[in-house]
This record gives C-alpha cells, structure tokens and sequence, in this order.
C-alpha cells in the first residue's frame, strides 16, 4: 500500500486542481449537465452495429461449375470472425450525437441544419480554402464543417487520443475528418467533418458519431523504422508462421496472440 505522503500530484499549466499520479482514467466532461443523462460517452463495445450484431458468422453452400466439388460442402467466414475487425470496431469510446438533428442539402439551396432547442454554433462552416483540393464526391457539400463538440476529453500526462469516424457505423453522409490531439494539455476541441447526403435526413441522438481512442505517446518512436528485404532467418519464420495459421481453420489470430502476451508477460518484456 502506498503511504499518501508518497503519492505524486500534477497539475496542468492555468489549472488549480490537483490529480494523483497513477490516475489513468479518460474523462468526458460538459458544461451541459442534461448530456450526461441523455447521451453520454460510453465504451466503443457497447455501440455494436445492429448489421454486425445480426451477421452470421459462416455459412455453408455448394461450390457451382466444379464436378470435383459437387457433392462437398464449403465453408466460408463473415467479417464477424475477423477479430481485427471486432478490435477496432470495439476501441476506445464512442461519443454519440447529442442532440436531434434535421440536415438538408441540395444542390439549389445549401446546407442547412436545424434543431429547434440548438445553439447556433452547433453546426459551423470552414472556408472552402480551408481544405484547398482536397478531393471528395462532386454531389458532396463544397467545404469542411465542425461540430461543436460539448464534451471536454482529458487524459492524463503522456497520453492523446486518435479520434476518428466509427467507421462500421456506416453512417455514410457524415465523415469525420481524423486528427490526433494531446488531449493531456489541450481538451477543447470542435469536430471536422465532410458531409456527403443529399435531400432532407434526420440524425436522432444517440447516434454513434465520433470514436475517440487512447494512446500512450511514448509507445512507439516514429522515427525508429526500415524497409528492407527479409534475411533468411525471417523467411523461415514467415513460413513457419504461415504454415502454423493453415493447422487451424479458425481463430489463429487471437490464439497466436494472446500466446505472445503471455509469453512476453512471464519475460518481463510487457506488462499489459
């Protein structure tokens, strides 16, 4: 047990609040206490899609114009059982649309929005010079807009956040436009975006809007890489590791994963 005379506080530049070191928790904070009850952040994984959930995890048919495999079943996956899919699609945190909203574009009259009980900021533009050529579908919106972003994000010391679109969402009309923010020292920030509906859409509240995954900075150097041709050492071990994924048909990718992390635990070599 730590003595609490040996616990390390910070604070951050203009900030009186003390934090103890050690207090590794994300935090979403609003000055609008009513988005706290209605449409609060949450885990990435309790936002599964509705497609997602209903999908099937593999299917068996016939295989069509092959006299040799006429009389054998094949079996085939759905992206359910891709478990890198499932990993991003659950990262992070989703922070959910706040607030109904009526958008309209078209081609005569722009882009409106509109919420009766919404401030008028909640919905700004950027000058199309903001964006230069950056290419997107001609029947797009002609320039970037931001949503003003009620929740405050703050990590402690060391860490940002990747925040991007839930992209298996499939909420096609709004593109968030990614960014990685140091969200230790700077929390404030409004969300870019692209819009590509066209005619009248609502958007109801709750609905999956911006994921916002954490990261530790230090967790891996940018500047520390090479592109090279692998030696023979390595080609055996592609090999091996190719071969040992075709000794089973399902599920090599977290098995050979969750073996390294216990192996490199037991080392010593990471400690998650």
């Amino acid at each position: 047990m730590k003595k609490w005379w040996g616990t390390k506080e910070y604070s951050r530049l203009l900030e009186v609040k003390k934090h103890k070191v050690g207090d590794d928790k994300i935090q979403f904070l609003t000055a609008s206490p009513e988005y706290v009850d209605l449409a609060p952040p949450r885990p990435a994984k309790e936002f599964e899609p509705s497609w997602y959930k209903h999908l099937q995890r593999e299917w068996t048919e016939m295989r069509p114009n092959d006299d040799s495999w006429n009389t054998v079943p094949y079996k085939d996956n759905s992206a359910k059982k891709c478990p890198t899919i499932k990993d991003i699609m659950f990262s992070g945190y989703i922070i959910p649309l706040w607030l109904d909203l009526k958008i309209s574009h078209t081609k005569e009259h722009g882009f409106n929005w509109y919420n009766k009980h919404a401030f008028e900021e909640t919905i700004t533009y950027h000058a199309p010079e903001s964006i230069g050529n950056m290419p997107f579908p001609p029947t797009s919106f002609d320039t970037a807009l931001k949503f003003a972003n009620p929740w405050d994000i703050i990590t402690p010391p060391g860490w940002s956040v990747l925040i991007m679109q839930p992209w298996y969402h499939r909420v096609w009309e709004i593109e968030i436009l990614p960014s990685v923010v140091e969200t230790d020292s700077y929390h404030q920030m409004n969300i870019p975006f692209l819009y590509h509906g066209t005619g009248e859409r609502t958007f109801r509240q709750g609905m999956p809007l911006i994921q916002v995954i954490p990261f530790k900075r230090s967790g891996w150097d940018m500047s520390e890489f090479e592109s090279r041709k692998m030696d023979d050492d390595e080609r055996e071990y592609y090999a091996k590791s190719r071969a040992g994924e075709r000794t089973r048909q399902n599920g090599w990718y977290r098995w050979l994963t969750q073996q390294n992390k216990k192996r490199w635990k037991e080392e010593g070599i990471i400690d998650e």
